[in-house]
C-alpha cells in the first residue's frame, strides 16, 4: 500500500509541471508555425490526459486493494481492464511523445522529458497489471 502512494504522489509532480509549461506556452507562444504549434499542442493534451489518467488509475487501485511489484497478492477479478487501461495509457502517452518530438523544439523537448518519466510510471503500471492478470 506504501508503494501506491508512492506513485500516486510521484505521478503528480510531472502532472503539475505539465500543466505549468502549457500555461506558460499559452501566455509565451513559441516562435513555430501555426501547424506545428498545433502539433505541439496536441501532443501536450494528449500527454495531460495520460497524466491526469494515471494517479485517477492508482487511486482506484488502493481503494481496491491492488498491490504493484514489490507486494503481494495480485488476484483481482478485474485484472484484464487492468491491462487495457494501462495499455491504453502508453498509447495516449506515445501519442503524445510523437506530438511534441514531430519537430525538434525546444519547448517540445521540455515537453516531451516529462511526458517520458510519465511513460515510464505507464511501464511499471502495464507490468504491475500484467502480473496482476496471471
Amino acid at each position: 500500500m506504501h508503494m501506491t502512494k508512492l506513485l500516486i504522489l510521484l505521478v503528480f509532480v510531472p502532472g503539475a509541471c505539465l500543466f505549468a509549461v502549457r500555461a506558460y506556452l499559452k501566455t509565451h507562444p513559441p516562435s513555430l508555425s501555426p501547424a506545428h504549434l498545433r502539433r505541439l499542442f496536441r501532443g501536450l493534451g494528449f500527454g495531460v490526459a495520460s497524466t491526469l489518467a494515471l494517479p485517477l488509475f492508482y487511486i482506484v487501485c488502493a481503494f481496491q486493494q491492488i498491490r504493484f511489484p514489490g507486494s503481494l497478492p495480485y488476484h483481482f477479478p478485474g485484472s484484464l481492464a487492468y491491462v487495457v487501461f494501462a495499455l491504453a495509457g502508453n498509447i495516449t502517452n506515445v501519442l503524445g511523445l510523437y506530438g511534441c518530438l514531430r519537430k525538434l523544439t525546444g519547448p517540445g523537448v521540455a515537453v516531451a522529458s516529462f511526458l517520458l518519466l510519465v511513460q515510464l510510471l505507464w511501464l511499471y503500471t502495464l507490468l504491475g497489471a500484467f502480473m496482476m492478470a496471471h
